[in-house]
């Protein structure tokens, strides 16, 4: 039997892989952000962990990793920034749905309109 070595390029290879899996998760997923920051940050640690293995290979392989740390850190950054524009929309739906616009402010108005008139809001009209 054969012993089974790997060898930096081979291990930079299957790296790369496993790099590839989360990152089709992040772009293909139907997740509302932050949701995916976990993935990203995953990202991150395989692409910190590639370039350290790729620094005294060769060029290539540093500019694979290079792009892919480049790529962890600008997704993680959409994700956080995606997903405080998120939470300010769904606070102002919050905030508008308590109190829709003329609900409260409409009786209010019918009371200051019939007291000129001397008239108060429940009376009846004839």
């Amino acid at each position: 039997m054969q012993k089974v070595t790997l060898s930096k390029p081979s291990l930079l290879r299957i790296l790369l892989g496993v790099y590839v899996f989360p990152l089709s998760l992040v772009v293909f997923s139907l997740s509302v952000p932050p949701g995916d920051l976990p993935l990203c940050g995953l990202m991150l640690i395989l692409a910190l962990l590639g370039l350290m293995l790729a620094w005294r290979e060769s060029r290539a392989w540093r500019l694979i990793w290079i792009s892919a740390l480049i790529l962890s850190v600008l997704c993680g950054g959409l994700e956080i920034v995606a997903g405080q524009r998120i939470s300010r929309q769904r606070s102002r739906q919050r905030s508008s749905a308590a109190n829709p616009a003329g609900a409260v402010d409409a009786p209010i108005a019918r009371l200051f309109a019939f007291d000129w008139q001397g008239l108060r809001a429940t009376d009846q009209r004839r």
